[in-house]
């Protein structure tokens, strides 16, 4: 399908490791922008103490 269609906007979320974004490429090999967005919120689990 990516032979037919051009990526316009992409982002991922999170922190992604190197070889994530390294396989960020189109079929032919190249790079294509992206933007990172660093996670904002959520629901961290927190340790409760020992009862």
């Amino acid at each position: 399908m990516m032979e037919y269609c051009t990526v316009q906007h992409f982002e991922v979320f999170g922190e992604p490791d190197h070889d994530i974004v390294a396989a960020l490429k189109t079929p032919g090999g190249a790079s294509f922008r992206f933007v990172v967005v660093p996670r904002l919120a959520g629901l961290p689990r927190l340790e409760r103490p020992a009862r």
